[in-house]
């Protein structure tokens, strides 16, 4: 007989804690936002998995009040505001494998050179650093 291990997913392990990772999981914090998300989603192009959001009229507004919001002045201050959206559609036709990470990119309206900051690079027409 072959004994098989079962261990739970890491984040139920060793759940996320802002202080010392720098992330938080957070369960069905959406969940109230579906219609939104479906309705943004469908006008975007259906054959790519991962897409930057900007310039979307239903945006602002999703990102700068409710439980989006809420999560982030919760860690950051009352003050903190979104500079990045991105939908992830995974289908069986636009998947792939990739292991846990933190993106440390931040997107601004545009490029401004300081010290210490970069290096610079454009995806989807949005600057980064």
């Amino acid at each position: 007989m072959t004994k098989v291990a079962w261990y739970p997913p890491t984040h139920e392990r060793h759940p996320l804690d802002w202080s010392r990772d720098g992330a938080t999981h957070h369960p069905a914090a959406a969940t109230e936002l579906l219609p939104t998300l479906h309705q943004l989603a469908a006008d975007l192009p259906q054959d790519r998995a991962g897409l930057r959001l900007h310039g979307h009229p239903a945006l602002p507004t999703l990102l700068a009040t409710g439980p989006i919001h809420a999560i982030a002045a919760r860690h950051l201050g009352p003050l903190a505001e979104s500079v990045r959206a991105i939908l992830f559609d995974k289908t069986p036709v636009t998947n792939w494998s990739l292991g846990w990470h933190q993106d440390r990119t931040i997107a601004f309206r545009a490029r401004a050179d300081v010290p210490g900051h970069g290096p610079w690079s454009t995806k989807q027409d949005i600057e980064h650093a």
